[in-house]
């Protein structure tokens, strides 16, 4: 097995962005962009112009996103292909909207132009590629899906991420790694804050296709990757045809395979993630070289991987039934080389669906973040008296409070981290902005508490701003156009809702366009924009509160 001059950091670890004065001198602000497919592509796209508009991009040290909103955020921290201010579009009053406006063609110029783009084209192109291995099928379609429109995918080259230029300089002058590179196209982040992707640990790749138990958490950065924390996985086999869950069986299917795995402790750099595992010992090393680099469409790849677990638990579909992106993982507290085990990602989603958790681990004192959730929130839902529903509130907010939600597919069990008394007030503030008809926003105060799992050290105060799609009836009232406003409500009906906007703002994740599959049209993406921008700014005083400290 051929080797490569990596380095290994080692757990317990300062973080190694901090290292780099670009990234430590930023304050410790977080921006997290939740999962949503292009539902969350689209609202993030508006809330990214308006952060920028606020200056929150310059000041925030950690940009993270999870499943579509690592599609933002994570294009946006890469791309090159025009300014700042061109790529995420010009601030519009809502009486300047019309909806033949709205209609107009998006362009690679623009990050909603990704939310537009039909996957299963792409699919059938990697699916047909014998050089495309069945584990980096995935990457491969959101690579030409996503990425490419914006110069940041090539299919077919060999693809790695660095943290900037001048690490890419210092790769190059360790003893051989020029000529391993050589090849590669090594791409590096055009802007700050620094990009952290959540994903998890479905399991071993042997047990595919496998069903959510209690998956690791794994971060994804242009520096490095790995599960940080050493913990215990535990992993189930899937049973029976289109099983999810032990509870959801089958007449007749067996048991569940059922085992716990030991993984984590160390964080590998990105430029060799994924190849064989090394004795635990920190600094630069011979590590096994990955047959292929870990590229930026690996990293939004895994992250958004839901669609994978649907497409191989579909049957007929061939080489698709391992999906699945996979990685060599280990347990870094281990003394000697252990086996090579093969690991399989999953979408971030399954475990924690805003990104907040990971940037709670690495010290940040103040949060912004975006919930760009399907569900409208209930403002007559009572968390003192009433348990959590998922057609209540986003299935995710709850369980970070003590009060998960049973849902197929995900876990959130282990996310606790702030006190369960202060859901209730949060709850209250969002419903109250929900009932003025203002945008669903709240900046709290909480109490972080301490969470092994995750590695989240407790006992000091964080500051919250949490921001919920729904409806903005003060939005609404300001547009003039007639069928702009006309389509706003055909697609609000709670019966047969129907028109060029149909269920807006919380448009499905998946399906909601026939034969699109997880896209948008251009007047979906932009109208969600338009009212994500303007709701940050019509409350920029909450941001101004929350970046003043």
């Amino acid at each position: 097995m051929s080797t490569v001059q990596a380095k290994l950091w080692v757990s317990p670890m300062g973080w190694p962005e901090l290292e780099s004065p670009e990234v430590s001198a930023r304050e410790p602000i977080g921006l997290c962009f939740s999962g949503g497919g292009a539902r969350s592509l689209a609202a993030s796209w508006g809330q990214l112009r308006a952060l920028y508009a606020l200056g929150a991009l310059d000041r925030a040290r950690y940009i993270s996103g999870v499943s579509g909103g690592s599609w933002a955020s994570g294009i946006y921290t890469f791309q090159r292909v025009t300014d700042e201010a061109t790529f995420l579009g010009p601030l519009l009053p809502p009486e300047a909207l019309t909806l033949t406006a709205l209609a107009e063609p998006l362009t690679p110029q623009s990050l909603g132009f990704a939310a537009t783009r039909n996957v299963w084209g792409f699919l059938a192109e990697s699916t047909r590629d014998p050089q495309v291995p069945p584990d980096r099928l995935w990457a491969d379609v959101i690579g030409r899906h996503m990425l490419a429109p914006y110069g940041l995918f090539d299919h077919g080259a060999p693809e790695a991420v660095a943290p900037n230029d001048a690490y890419v300089d210092a790769l190059r002058a360790r003893p051989g790694m020029a000529e391993v590179i050589a090849g590669w196209t090594v791409r590096t982040p055009a802007r700050g804050p620094f990009l952290v992707v959540g994903a998890c640990v479905l399991g071993p790749e042997s047990m595919l296709p496998l069903d959510v138990e209690r998956p690791a958490p794994i971060d994804l950065t242009p520096l490095y990757c790995g599960v940080g924390e050493a913990v215990t996985g535990v992993f189930q086999r899937r049973t029976g045809a289109l099983s999810k869950i032990k509870d959801r069986l089958q007449p007749g299917d067996p048991p569940p395979e059922v085992v716990a795995v030991p993984v984590g402790g160390a964080v590998v750099e990105s430029v060799v993630f994924g190849g064989g595992p090394a004795p635990a010992k920190g600094g630069v090393q011979a590590l096994p070289a990955p047959n292929a680099p870990w590229s930026l469409a690996d990293i939004v790849g895994a992250s958004s991987s839901a669609w994978a677990g649907v497409l191989e638990e579909t049957p007929g579909l061939g080489r698709l039934h391992k999906l699945a992106p996979t990685v060599s993982l280990w347990p870094a507290w281990r003394d000697d080389t252990p086996p090579d085990t093969r690991f399989a990602l999953g979408d971030g989603g399954i475990l924690e669906n805003f990104g907040l958790i990971t940037l709670l681990r690495r010290g940040v004192d103040r949060a912004i973040v975006l919930v760009n959730t399907s569900t409208p929130l209930d403002t007559d839902w009572d968390p003192n008296t009433d348990a959590p529903s998922p057609d209540r509130i986003d299935s995710y907010l709850p369980g970070l409070f003590g009060r998960p939600q049973k849902s197929v597919g995900t876990t959130t069990v282990d996310n606790m981290v702030f006190p369960t008394a202060e859901l209730a007030p949060l709850v209250a503030a969002l419903q109250a902005a929900r009932r003025a008809g203002e945008p669903v926003m709240a900046l709290q105060t909480h109490r972080l508490l301490d969470n092994r799992w995750w590695g989240v050290a407790g006992g000091r105060a964080v500051k919250v701003l949490w921001v919920y799609l729904d409806h903005v009836p003060a939005w609404e009232a300001q547009l003039k156009d007639p069928e702009l406003k006309d389509a706003i409500q055909d697609g609000d009906r709670k019966i047969l809702p129907t028109g060029p906007l149909k269920h807006f703002p919380h448009y499905k994740t998946s399906g909601e366009n026939l034969g699109g599959s997880i896209s948008l049209t251009d007047t979906q993406a932009r109208a969600l924009a338009e009212l994500t921008s303007w709701g940050l700014l019509r409350r920029r005083e909450l941001v101004e509160a929350l970046l003043g400290g």
